[in-house]
């Protein structure tokens, strides 16, 4: 049985490396016809999980209208992820509402700009970290596409077959096995969309998003983020709820000493804040 387990966990680890060495094939070629029509300058940061991009910068592609508001922005970004959609993969339909940001990076000398960000999510179920950030001039020419977004959700059920009190039981149990502690509390399970690693390739699973704790008077809690499958009741993963960290060094600014404006006879100096 051991044997037949490995076999079969080594055939899944070949077609995974085989599909993600297709998709870079893919990406590439789509990259090139990018080029084609948009200019050389083009590149693409890939991601080692997928094959398909992860970054597309470096030139400028002509606006596919001009942007007479701000709200104007929000079309331009999902007809860019419309015509890179090769590269990314990217079903916009999973792409809820649009922030619209303006950069007014004229100030420090660069030229103004906007930048917009969609977040991916299947029949109200949102994807984990699953964002997309688009980047244009004032005139609405596409500078850049950024995606931590899943490729290739279409048709992708949002209906779980454990439900929320189950994983949150497999989630405690979890909590308690591994940190042989028993957690004094856990939030309520969240429904999400995880890019769950399999074999080498990265994957959409759907999940409950639950944080266990232990809690005491007097020390620091101890707290995980757990994803439980929520087809199989499997852990996915987990992370760090609680962080400890220190912060100390001197921070120093320019002010002006005294009590005094600052003026010619009492100009700024480098002082250390308090």
């Amino acid at each position: 049985m051991k044997t037949r387990a490995l076999l079969h966990v080594l055939f899944l680890s070949c077609i995974s490396v085989s599909i993600a060495e297709a998709q870079k094939g893919s990406s590439a070629s789509a990259l090139a016809s990018w080029q084609s029509a948009h200019g050389p300058e083009w590149r693409v940061v890939a991601d080692p999980e997928t094959g398909l991009a992860r970054m597309l910068y470096g030139g400028s592609a002509t606006a596919a209208s001009v942007p007479r508001e701000d709200a104007d922005f929000a079309g331009l970004a999902r007809r860019a992820l419309e015509d890179t959609r090769e590269l990314f993969g990217i079903d916009v339909a999973t792409l809820g509402q649009a922030r619209v940001q303006f950069l007014p990076l004229g100030q420090i000398g660069s030229s103004d700009k906007y930048t917009v960000r969609l977040k991916q999510s299947v029949a109200g179920v949102p994807v984990v970290a699953g964002v997309v950030d688009v980047l244009f001039d004032a005139s609405g020419r596409r500078l850049s596409v950024h995606s931590t977004a899943l490729a290739d959700l279409e048709g992708f059920s949002a209906d779980p077959a454990v439900g929320a009190e189950t994983a949150d039981a497999l989630a405690r149990a979890q909590f308690q096995a591994e940190e042989r502690l028993e957690p004094t509390s856990s939030s309520a399970a969240e429904l999400v969309i995880e890019g769950a690693r399999v074999g080498k390739r990265r994957e959409a699973r759907l999940a409950w998003q639950i944080d266990v704790r232990r809690e005491e008077d007097a020390t620091v809690p101890l707290g995980f983020v757990y994803w439980i499958d929520a087809l199989d009741g499997q852990v996915l993963r987990r992370a760090r709820s609680v962080h400890e960290f220190d912060v100390h060094g001197t921070v120093s600014s320019h002010a002006s000493p005294g009590v005094l404006p600052d003026t010619s006879g009492n100009p700024e100096s480098a002082q250390v804040l308090r």
